[in-house]
């Protein structure tokens, strides 16, 4: 079984090649770069230094033929592979010469490829053979072999496409139905554009040689997301012999090859000159987020939730000269900021992060931004849309009376984090006693004794009581005598937005979701709102932006 591929040497100028050996278990390698980072000649590079090497090209015509002829197996074979046959040639002098000048025309960068024919054609004849076959061996009594390559094909296009059939008939395919009350049938050459390519990958997979090279020029061309992993892992499956090389640019692709080998193609510099590095996955930042970062050129930003979630898709907004990553909670924003920076001898690549300041004091806050954790000064990033410049921006905006407006925002606002005073109280509190006990248990202890000691006077009722009622007395204060901003500085309160009637003072259904992303539709217009609003907004971000 083929582990080993020549490939050029990153930074090498003249062309040489190395021999790259993989892991027994790896049977794919895939190649992830930048529009114009020369993945096609990365290509041709490794198909011109390997023997029985096969390549889809990018460029390619995916016009499937009504009907065929059949030929000479060898024939047939030797069309597919080389786009020619001469009896009176080498086998070397086919993969080389023969292929570049009859398959490529001499420009296998950029020749747009057209081996549909060929290909229905080996896989007519091969059933051609095989019938003969089965006649021959049935006259003997034989058990013949009737597993043809054609049959394979549709085995695999069926059970990934289980709504419609496909049916052999002389020279052609036809489609139909599976639906009882569908009686349409049609040519194979009228199928969708996805139909055709998934049947094509299929067929050249498995018509090309045992132990081959498979190189496949931008996989995800012409399929759909939902079906690209299946599809990829049903045709390595069906050929464990072939050494798989993927050429993309697309992240989720280059993530759904678990456990291949996988390289960054970082530029191209002309005549065999690349350069590239292998991808090393981190165990403290995933894998998917890691391939998208490397991918870009802009510095990181790593930020909390979803790419569903609010701080996606404000701080995208907020900060387009950062690749902005969610990774999930405040502790894995941290992790990740510290193991990207961590790793720049690799990327040269910066990354920072952004958290919500929660309950945080101002010495946690400055501990984070040591770490490159930048941290909003307000509670959390709800609270963004509520502040004063932002609310009477969009109210100006929609031609309201903004001080009206921010005056009755600010009320009910005030009001909510009346009503929720308790809740913030008791949540704030935890948050103390659990810091803390964080602080009483950080000193190294060595026995039960000196840790029983730490722990009892960690867990001091009147501690607790003393921390409660600092508490309640602080947040008591900002609720009567507090500013509006102080108050969104700490408040927690879940529902804030819709609470606060913002939506329906700016003539919008009531609703949370409804002003966030009207502002953020704002936020990504050329207006002058979008100029204030992001201006205020940057601003309540600690750091240098």
């Amino acid at each position: 079984m083929r582990r080993t591929i020549n490939i050029p040497f990153s930074n090498n100028s003249y062309g040489q090649s190395t021999a790259l050996t993989l892991p027994e278990i790896t049977n794919s390698i895939v190649i992830l770069g930048a529009n114009g980072s020369g993945k096609t000649r990365f290509g041709s590079y490794i198909e011109e230094n390997n023997r029985d090497t096969h390549r889809i090209t990018a460029q390619k015509s995916l016009m499937m033929p009504d009907v065929v002829n059949t030929t000479s197996l060898i024939v047939a074979e030797y069309s597919f592979l080389y786009g020619y046959y001469d009896p009176n040639q080498t086998s070397d002098w086919l993969q080389t010469t023969g292929k570049r000048s009859h398959r490529y025309q001499n420009n296998p960068n950029t020749y747009l490829t057209n081996d549909f024919y060929p290909l229905m054609t080996l896989l007519f004849s091969d059933e051609f053979e095989t019938s003969i076959e089965f006649k021959e061996n049935s006259k003997n009594g034989t058990p013949p072999n009737i597993d043809t390559k054609l049959d394979k094909v549709i085995s695999i296009w069926q059970e990934l496409l289980p709504h419609r059939k496909l049916r052999k008939r002389s020279g052609a395919i036809e489609v139909a139905s599976v639906n009882s009350f569908s009686n349409t049938i049609y040519n194979g050459s009228q199928m969708s554009d996805g139909e055709r390519v998934i049947f094509y990958l299929i067929a050249e997979a498995v018509c090309i040689k045992q132990e081959s090279i498979l190189i496949i020029d931008e996989p995800e061309l012409h399929i759909h997301k939902s079906i690209m992993k299946n599809l990829f892992d049903k045709i390595e499956k069906t050929r464990p012999d072939v050494l798989f090389v993927y050429l993309t640019h697309d992240i989720d692709f280059a993530v759904s090859r678990v456990g291949a080998y996988k390289l960054w193609l970082k530029s191209f510099h002309g005549v065999n000159f690349w350069e590239y590095q292998q991808i090393q996955q981190d165990s403290n930042i995933p894998e998917e987020i890691y391939l998208e970062i490397l991918g870009s050129r802009k510095p990181v930003l790593f930020v909390e939730g979803q790419r569903t979630s609010i701080d996606y898709l404000l701080y995208s907004v907020l900060f387009p000269n950062y690749t902005v990553t969610p990774v999930g909670g405040c502790e894995e924003v941290i992790d990740a900021t510290k193991t990207f920076n961590g790793l720049n001898y690799f990327h040269h690549l910066v990354a920072k992060g952004i958290v919500d300041r929660d309950r945080r004091t101002d010495d946690e806050i400055r501990r984070l931004q040591d770490r490159k954790v930048e941290v909003l000064q307000l509670a959390e990033i709800e609270n963004l849309f509520l502040i004063e410049e932002v609310v009477k921006a969009v109210a100006n905006h929609m031609h309201k009376d903004a001080e009206a407006v921010f005056q009755h925002v600010k009320s009910k606002v005030l009001a909510a984090f009346s009503q929720d005073l308790e809740a913030q109280v008791i949540e704030r509190t935890i948050h103390r006693v659990k810091k803390t006990i964080n602080q009483a248990t950080n000193n190294r202890v060595d026995d039960w004794t000196s840790l029983e000691s730490v722990l009892s006077d960690a867990f001091k009722i009147d501690t607790y009581r003393s921390i409660y009622a600092d508490v309640k007395l602080e947040l008591e204060n900002l609720s009567t005598q507090g500013s509006y901003l102080e108050i969104l500085r700490v408040a927690n309160i879940k529902r804030l937005l819709e609470r606060s009637e913002f939506a329906a003072q700016c003539g919008l259904i009531n609703n949370g979701d409804m002003i966030r992303d009207f502002i953020i539709s704002i936020l990504k217009s050329q207006s002058p709102s979008s100029q204030v609003i992001r201006q205020f907004m940057k601003s309540y971000v600690s750091g240098n932006w």
